[in-house]
């Protein structure tokens, strides 16, 4: 998972845009909005809240030999859900009771209150709850418990999170900037779209089914899915390289993304 530094610059400058201020600076805008205009209505994966749920951390934690860790998400999970970059940054992600705080508020609290921009010495209610938050970690075994910096493991999981979104759509544009997917990857993007693996025949290819739906994968790269396997019957849509499974994964090739937040051709 990305340090909590790294994905803050990663997020700020990718993301967030700044509004003008009467006789300050003029507003900032993205990088991606530098790219596409409409990057803001593109899908990523995000926890989306229960209704009336008191407290939320929507952080993977992990106990192990009496001391807690962040883990990193797996987006195959029932859990996890696609909705647009916009309401992955402004709508409510962490709840410790009254506090309901956005991505976008935490990532900004890290930078001008803990200095990853600047620091502000007037801090909010909702970044000293999500810093030392009022829940504590630990096997209780050894009696020791701690308290997990909530604000800092979210900026971590958003810049995991935002990565992901890059990859899905804006590999092309930014190239080699971008680490190539893993066959990982490709195994966790086939599971949320439906697919599970089948028992590989040979160390090279990963074959996997869904319903009739049949995808064959390479580990050099090269992809086939067919909507269902006959005699003679030729792939219904193929590639030569990972970057094009995972779009085609992400878009059309698993659940359908609704039309107002698919990127057009």
């Amino acid at each position: 998972m990305p340090r909590p530094s790294t994905s803050l610059v990663r997020i700020r400058t990718l993301v967030h845009q700044s509004d003008a201020r009467q006789g300050q600076q003029a507003p900032s805008r993205s990088l991606l909005s530098l790219i596409d205009a409409d990057y803001f209505q593109l899908p990523i994966f995000q926890k989306v809240l229960t209704p009336g749920v008191v407290v939320a951390v929507n952080q993977g934690i992990r106990i192990g030999n009496g001391r807690p860790e962040f883990v990193p998400p797996d987006y195959s999970s029932p859990s996890y859900s696609l909705v647009s970059l916009e309401r992955w940054w402004n709508e409510d992600y962490l709840v410790l009771g009254p506090i309901r705080t956005s991505k976008k508020q935490i990532v900004l609290d890290v930078a001008n209150k803990d200095g990853g921009a600047h620091v502000d010495p007037e801090v909010p209610v909702r970044h000293a709850m999500a810093s030392e938050p009022p829940v504590v970690f630990g096997s209780g075994t050894d009696g020791e418990f701690m308290r997990l910096n909530l604000a800092r493991g979210t900026v971590a999981l958003a810049g995991n999170e935002l990565l992901h979104y890059l990859e899905c759509h804006f590999r092309a544009t930014l190239g080699t900037a971008l680490p190539r997917p893993t066959i990982q990857t490709v195994m966790s993007a086939a599971a949320n779209a439906g697919f599970r693996p089948l028992p590989r025949p040979d160390t090279i290819r990963v074959p996997f089914i869904r319903g009739s739906n049949f995808l064959n994968v390479h580990t050099d790269g090269k992809w086939a899915f067919y909507s269902e396997i006959h005699d003679g019957k030729k792939p219904d849509s193929w590639g030569k390289d990972f970057d094009s499974l995972v779009t085609f994964l992400f878009s059309s090739g698993g659940n359908p993304v609704p039309r107002s937040m698919r990127r057009e051709a």
